[in-house]
């Protein structure tokens, strides 16, 4: 699986731009809400297992946060739920890493 299939998948799973509501910082400072709670899922991606991590307001602006090479969406364990507050955060495990599947060698 290409590096660009897999962002367009990582794409598919948030809103499309125009759906996003942009909220001011401090719009609802008078508000209090506990800190969300993230969410786990899997997507299959032509045929691939891929895990992702997910928390806040699927109306909010869309944060994705991709990991490098030997790492999982799990070193943003703490990350997300700090911003899960004002965005959508999306944290994906790539193919062959975290609990995404690897594809086949010959891919």
């Amino acid at each position: 699986m290409s590096f660009a299939r897999l962002a367009i998948a990582a794409v598919t799973l948030v809103a499309p731009l125009s759906q996003v509501a942009h909220a001011s910082p401090g719009a609802n400072a008078d508000i209090v809400e506990p800190i969300s709670r993230v969410r786990y899922h899997t997507v299959d991606v032509e045929g691939i297992k891929i895990f992702y991590r997910e928390a806040g307001d699927a109306k909010a602006p869309v944060v994705l946060l991709l990991h490098g090479f030997a790492t999982s969406s799990h070193m943003y364990r703490q990350l997300i739920p700090m911003l899960a507050d004002r965005y959508h955060v999306i944290a994906p495990d790539l193919p062959g890493f975290g609990f995404s599947d690897a594809p086949p060698r010959e891919q």
